[in-house]
């Protein structure tokens, strides 16, 4: 699992917590990120949780005018048509993150990933992380994977 170049990505905590229930299997994007298919998408619930919950696989990148990405992904992004054209207002593309393979873990807060990365600041849209840190999570959200090995 390490070494495929995973990312943090900041979310509301509304809306990590529906990623983490299956409610909500698209997450949206105003401008486009680069991720790509098969990343390992790590979430960051923002405050006032301010922590990192657990990560999802990227199983697509799509992008298109509002209107269109509504039509195909609106059932699953887990919020209202209302809240959508909100979000997207004077925006000519919508960016949707398809989610697959989510797994929540221990909830890690923003505090203990400086250990790892002691200048870390909750990123705006998405920040790359090293494998050791991506190996930390692992370890610090799946510990009983880990006890297991041992």
């Amino acid at each position: 699992m390490i070494g495929r170049h995973d990312v943090l990505i900041s979310i509301y905590p509304e809306f990590a917590e529906a990623i983490l229930r299956g409610e909500k299997t698209v997450e949206l994007r105003r401008r486009i990120p680069g991720l790509r298919s098969g990343m390992r998408m790590w979430i960051y619930a923002t405050k006032p949780v301010g922590a990192i919950l657990g990560y999802a696989m990227v199983g697509g990148v799509s992008k298109g005018p509002p209107e269109k990405m509504w039509k195909i992904f609106g059932d699953s992004t887990g919020i209202e048509r209302e809240h959508f054209d909100s979000y997207f207002l004077d925006s000519s593309v919508a960016v949707c993150i398809t989610l697959t393979g989510v797994r929540e873990g221990v909830p890690l807060p923003s505090h203990e990933f400086k250990r790892v990365r002691p200048s870390f600041h909750p990123p705006q849209l998405f920040t790359r992380i090293s494998d050791a840190e991506a190996e930390y999570l692992d370890k610090m959200l799946f510990p009983m994977e880990f006890a297991a090995e041992a």
